[in-house]
């Protein structure tokens, strides 16, 4: 029996930049000169040095200070998708961006978007959807603020804890999630701690609680600012959006007198999101002056694609910006965001950057590795969690903007099968680095992990394996993607992704309720129930349109569409519609001549039995000091929220037979929609045992490994169709 993928488990940057140009530079240079920086890195991390371009700004004749421009399911188990290893095979960049034509004052390109999101309490998810937001809910993303010091403590409510990312980071997927599920004590604990972070609002509108304002990553504040405008738009509280105004217009006043720096850099367009929230209800032209500063002082992908090789890093313990794995998937979307505001065509930036990712690091789960920077196509690199919530956003954000129904595939490759495969099926462990073929869970020696410049840690399931990133991130994946898969487009609505949901919205003046019945992705058949209350507004013959996968067509009431969206006619007040995606199992080939197997939007793993171990633990250094993990943590790691280890007593090391004949079945979806013991649907198939050793310069070790376990050799095997290799 093979289950589908999820159901198989399977820096802060602190800029020592000296005020170097602001300070001892401050001439209006013509040309471009280069300068060197330290990038000192958390501990666990390695110091990298990189070069900065500073260059200088002329705006409407006024001559500036130069910039520095830097450059489905888990549970307890192993899981065998991509059946091959491979070796793996940086380049360092730095880049500028061109300051022609720049504008202070602009207008938002609001009706350049092909879709538009739905308001808050317009969209609320029901079956399989509504019960997974249930389970985060009651797992590690929804008592976060009573189990981890980082948020529990966090500096930005007063208390001695992280005072940077964490708590913005874990509010981004919190709200969202409190007010989709409407339930009233998440709900109630949000607005205490926004209450919280805007009573400690400095009187010039800075936010983040740092009194070092010269060398602070705005990073931080840029999330929190996003936290503000979503919490505002969910909760109606104008006090936010104000908050939110007043932090954004603090940050322009400080980035024209000090460098975009870090995290900030990298990530500045995440900034436009707040800014277009707080520019749509107050015009404040000043904030698109701010969007524009950041764009001309800070990383510009676009460019960066055109000359940075973004090949895969050859060094061990390699690390920078520009390859890094979170920060690629965030820049999917730049161009398009940022046209929004500049009025310039995207021009399909986004796919050619993810293609160009893809066809260097592209892995069985049809994603891009990353650990943490980009890691080429072998399967024991592992995938980094914040790379794949972030890409969701990216592909949301970019669905919406263009309305190309190739994102949409992207989007639910990610929430179908990497997110789930990432976490434990009660969503109180995940893992830092998913690997699409992990035969074994376990702590490994810094000196041998097959990571680039990740821990021997990183792939275990836990509460904060490596580094608490993720552990404050995930949570925004699954409730950005509920409230994103029905938007509106130019006559109606449009259904992203049919996963069960309610709609109650204003169309054209009139109140439609759309409902979406389905257990999709793991059954291939849905209802659509649309009802218009006056049928004043959704008048006979407009539009009711449904994006249609790749891999499928799909038949609306036995009428077969092709193409990327079925565009339905409203021709009564109430509409039925039974609608079947129309795809078979299939064997996708890999980059490296591999094969997965797929079918619809699921991604399918072989169950490795397992047996696990449970690690309590206060002190991580006598917890661990065999294994010579280095960081030093003193959070206490108590069941659920605690490590876990497995290691295989079944047999794993098989490949497809020459001609796979695939039996499908489907299983009702019990309590855990991601469960491992009893998944939605399964394929039988028959299969060949092979011969297959990880290559000994992984240097993965069978730490404890059970007697039953399969005896390791000098590692040969076939290919996924039969033939022989090694």
């Amino acid at each position: 029996m093979i289950a589908p993928r999820g159901n198989d488990y399977h820096v802060a940057f602190l800029g020592v930049i000296s005020r170097t140009v602001h300070h001892y530079f401050a001439l209006s240079f013509k040309n471009i000169f280069h300068v060197a920086y330290i990038r000192i890195l958390p501990p666990g991390r390695i110091i990298h040095l990189a070069g900065a371009f500073a260059y200088s700004l002329n705006v409407e004749g006024n001559s500036r200070v130069p910039r520095i421009k830097a450059a489905h399911f888990f549970h307890m188990r192993l899981n065998l998708t991509f059946l091959r290893i491979i070796p793996i095979e940086t380049a360092t960049h730095c880049h500028y961006n061109s300051l022609r034509n720049i504008c202070q004052t602009g207008e938002y390109m609001k009706n350049a978007k092909a879709f538009q999101k739905l308001s808050p309490g317009e969209i609320y998810p029901s079956g399989w959807m509504k019960r997974q937001l249930e389970i985060q809910a009651a797992g590690l993303a929804g008592n976060l603020d009573k189990v981890w010091p980082d948020v529990k403590d966090s500096g930005w409510l007063g208390g001695k804890a992280d005072s940077w990312e964490r708590l913005p980071c874990w509010l981004d997927g919190f709200v969202s999630l409190a007010y989709l599920l409407k339930n009233e004590d998440m709900i109630s604990r949000a607005e205490k701690y926004i209450n919280e972070v805007i009573s400690r609002q400095c009187e010039d509108g800075w936010l983040t609680p740092t009194t070092d304002r010269k060398n602070c990553d705005l990073w931080a504040e840029i999330v929190m600012d996003k936290v503000l405008a979503e919490y505002a738009e969910y909760s109606g509280d104008e006090r936010a959006t104000k908050a939110a105004e007043k932090s954004l217009l603090c940050m322009y006043s400080h980035v024209r007198n000090c460098t975009v720096h870090g995290w900030a850099s990298a990530r500045w367009f995440e900034a436009i999101f707040p800014i277009l929230h707080v520019y749509e209800r107050t015009k404040n032209k000043q904030l698109i002056g701010f969007a524009k500063e950041l764009y001309c002082t800070s990383f510009d992908y676009e460019k960066m694609a055109d000359t940075l090789s973004f090949a895969k890093p050859k060094e061990r313990k390699y690390w920078n910006f520009e390859l890094h794995n979170v920060n690629v998937a965030m820049a999917l979307k730049q161009k398009a965001l940022y046209s929004l505001i500049s009025g310039e065509k995207d021009k399909g930036f986004a796919k050619k950057f993810l293609n160009k990712i893809l066809s260097l690091h592209r892995v069985g789960n049809g994603h891009f590795s990353g650990n943490e920077c980009l890691s080429g196509h072998s399967p024991i690199h592992g995938t980094e969690l914040c790379g794949v919530v972030e890409t969701m956003f990216s592909a949301e954000t970019l669905l919406e903007i263009t309305g190309d129904a190739y994102w949409g595939d992207v989007l639910e490759n990610l929430a179908f099968n990497l997110l789930p495969a990432a976490l434990t099926p009660d969503m109180w462990a995940h893992q830092y680095d998913q690997q699409v073929n992990q035969i074994e869970c376990s702590a490994q020696n810094n000196d041998d992990v097959p990571f680039n410049s990740n821990n021997g840690e990183a792939h275990l399931f836990g509460l904060e394996p490596h580094y608490g990133c993720c552990t404050a991130n995930h949570g925004q994946g699954f409730p950005k993607f509920a409230e994103r898969s029905v938007m509106r487009c130019k006559n109606g609505l449009v259904i992203l992704s049919p996963t069960p949901a309610e709609v109650r919205a204003c169309v054209g003046g009139e109140n439609v309720e759309l409902s979406v019945i389905s257990d999709y992705p793991f059954k291939s058949r849905f209802e659509i129930i649309l009802k218009q209350k006056n049928h004043a507004g959704m008048a006979v013959g407009e539009a009711l349109k449904i994006r249609i996968p790749s891999y499928a067509k799909l038949s609306v009431n036995g009428r077969i569409y092709g193409g990327k969206y079925a565009t339905l006619a409203i021709t009564k007040p109430e509409e039925t519609f039974s609608c079947e995606y129309i795809y078979s199992p299939r064997l996708e080939k890999t980059d490296t001549g591999m094969f997965v197997l797929r079918n619809g939007a699921l991604l399918y793993s072989v169950p490795i039995k397992y047996r696990s171990v449970t690690r309590e633990y206060t002190a991580k250094t006598s917890a661990w000091a065999s294994y010579n993990i280095c960081t030093i943590n003193e959070i206490e790691r108590k069941f659920p929220y605690c490590d876990y280890e497995f290691f295989p007593i079944s047999q794993w090391n098989y490949a497809f037979s020459d001609k796979p004949r695939f039996d499908y079945k489907e299983n009702a979806i019990g309590d855990y929609p991601f469960s491992p013991e009893n998944p939605p649907c399964e394929i039988s198939c028959e299969m060949k045992t092979v011969k297959w050793m990880i290559p000994e310069a992984s240097g993965l070790e069978r730490r404890n490994a059970s007697a039953s376990s399969p005896v390791i050799k000098p590692w040969t095997f076939r290919n996924m169709l039969g033939s022989d290799q090694s």
